[in-house]
Formats: C-alpha cells, structure tokens, sequence
C-alpha cells in the first residue's frame, strides 16, 4: 500500500443532492445559501459546521446525538451537519434526515466515504475496546482533506448528548493550536493508563486529550499535512495502541492542542461521579446507556432518545441487553484494555520510541 491521501468520497452515495460545503442543493439545481445568523459574537455569521463519523450499528444512537443538537440550536444560528457514512443502510439514511427535517436553520447531509478511505486505514489492527474493528473511527483524520472548503470545524463522536448549544463549543478561541480537545479523564485517573500515556504515545497523560469531541483548525491540519503524515505512519510502523486514532492524534498534534473545559467531554467510562455542569455527555468506551438503564447519566440519553425514529430498535437492543449482565461485561472489557495498555507499554515500538529515534512524529 502506497503512503497517499484518499480521495473525495463518492458523491453519487450522499443522501441527497450534493452542493458545496455550507450550502445546500434544491431540487432544480439551484444553490440555497445559507442566511447568516445574528448572534452576538465574533464567529456570529459563520455556520456551525460539525461532523459526526457512523456506520449502522451506531446510527440509532447518532440520531439521539442530533436530537440533542436540535434541542438546544440558536434559532438565529445556522448549523450544517455532516455525517460520514461507513454503509449506512438507505432506510436508516432516511430517519436520520428526519430528525432535522422540520428545522430551516439546521441542514443535514450524509456522505458515504468509499473504500478509498476504508483501504487507507484497513491494515490497522488495533482495536479500541475489543468489538469489531470501526473503520468510521479514523475518518476524522481526513475531514481536512475531503473538505478543502472548510477551515474550522467540530468533529463530535455518536454516542454524545449535548445538553447546551453546540455552537458555544464552535465558537472556542483555539488561540493559535490546531485542535481542541478535553482531557481524557479516564487515561488521566487511571495508573495503568497513565503510564501508557507517557509510553506508547509519549505525551503527559494530563494533557492527553480525548478524540472523541474535537474543534479543529482545518487550515492548520491541511498546512502541517496530518492526513499524510498518519497515513505514512500507520502503513510503516504499525504502532500497536488501545486507543487507535486517539494515540495518532495526540502524538502527532502533541504542542499544537488547546485544552477545552472538561464540560464539553463529560466521560462515562471512568466511572466517575456526574458533575452538576455537562454541556456535553459522552458514553465513551463502556456504560453505554441503550445496554442498561443503570449506566452513568443513562437517564439524559433516554430523555433525548423518546424523540428519535429509531426509538423502538433502541428499546429492542436495550431489552436484549438486560439478559447478558452488561455491568459485568464492562468490567471484564476494562480490564481487558487495561491488560492491553500495559502490554503495549513493554514492547519496544511506540511512538515515544519513534520520537527519540528523529522520526518525524509530531507535526
């Protein structure tokens, strides 16, 4: 496999007509602007501009995602959301769209990514925890490249809750760094993973930071080619990592990073306790709400997902569920990560290593 930067994803498999980013495409072909917004502000005229990554497992669990999105949007703001689809069936397309139908300020496009981008990152064998290895996972990483057009954006997992205007994350000063991101709580707490932080991706684990809700400085990312330089280093070392893209991420970016208000990535997976202020909820890794209802800030993701279409196929996964004794399947897929960040701490290929070899990590 050559060392190359994908391709624009195929235009033929949007979910509707496409047009440029930030516009939308109406049926006769004519290009709908969008009017900007007059919120207060110094990005108050931009468009919001988020991605999410998803394939169909994870797409009734993004539709609660936008439901929240739209809960909370500015009436005076304009959104534009992107989704990145990794097969997402025509059917489960459809319902998502449905979410923002009813809104005109809040525009939704799906774009299916292709296997330009699957064939890029499919050598990879690291698994984040254990399930089938997603693809959909490493999209972020060329969102700067597909869309030459944009030069900020945010990039926000599937399995999040936002419970205060999205736009507030957008408009963050990144003062200067390429990306914004919250300290991963459950690496920062966790002895184990601390070391691993320090090890493998060679970075101080308070200021590893979690991928899964990011505010990035497209411009800077197409500028300092991290598309090229992750692609290059994942097809000619194959650093064996737990946390897959995270790990690329933060050792690449390493000095370029603006740490976020641990508000906008409120993280399930340590267990800690709910702090009073969430503006967004995040059911990384483990606990995930739609398995049981017991899980950590369960009761925030269910009060969304009453006005999600794929409400029943939620009920039916979380009825299945109540049989397998999730608590105890999470505790064994904890330790079953945390066994694999302190073997992977021992071997002698990690990007610490790579760094203090000369090999251009960091961007």
């Amino acid at each position: 496999m050559t060392d190359t930067i994908p391709n624009k994803p195929d235009d033929h498999a949007s979910a509707r007509p496409e047009g440029l980013i930030g516009q939308t495409v109406s049926e006769n072909g004519r290009i709908n602007r969008p009017t900007p917004g007059t919120q207060d502000g110094p990005r108050a005229l931009e468009p919001v501009t988020l991605f999410f990554a998803s394939d169909e497992k994870y797409a009734p669990y993004l539709s609660v995602a936008l439901v929240s999105i739209v809960a909370h949007a500015n009436p005076r703001r304009r959104y534009h959301i992107i989704v990145l689809s990794n097969q997402i069936t025509d059917e489960s397309k459809k319902k998502l769209l449905t979410v923002t139908a009813a809104d005109d300020n809040v525009d939704l496009d799906i774009v299916e990514m292709g296997e330009k981008i699957i064939d890029a990152v499919k050598d990879d064998k690291n698994v984040l925890n254990e399930d089938a290895v997603t693809y959909a996972i490493y999209f972020r990483l060329f969102i700067a490249e597909l869309f030459p057009e944009l030069d900020r954006a945010l990039y926000l997992d599937a399995d999040i809750v936002l419970e205060r205007d999205v736009a507030d994350l957008y408009d963050t000063d990144l003062h200067g760094n390429a990306l914004g991101a919250a300290v991963d709580s459950f690496v920062a707490t966790e002895p184990l993973l601390n070391t691993y932080a320090r090890r493998v991706p060679g970075v101080d684990p308070n200021k590893y930071v979690n991928s899964g809700v990011m505010l990035m400085d497209l411009a800077q990312w197409r500028s300092l080619h991290a598309a090229q330089r992750f692609v290059e280093l994942m097809n000619r070392y194959h650093v064996r990592s737990v946390c897959s893209d995270q790990d690329y991420i933060n050792a690449m970016f390493e000095g370029r990073i603006e740490v976020l208000d641990p508000h906008w990535d409120v993280m399930t997976a340590g267990g800690l306790t709910p702090p009073d202020v969430r503006w967004l909820i995040h059911y990384n890794l483990i606990g995930k709400p739609w398995f049981y209802p017991g899980a950590v800030m369960a009761d925030v993701f269910w009060k969304y997902a009453q006005d999600s279409p794929f409400l029943p196929r939620i009920e039916q996964v979380r009825d299945e569920a109540a049989s397998r004794n999730m608590p105890e399947l999470d505790r064994k897929k904890k330790t079953k990560l945390i066994g694999h960040a302190r073997d992977f701490s021992e071997l002698p290929l990690t990007f610490r290593s790579l760094k203090e070899q000369g090999v251009a990590v960091r961007l």
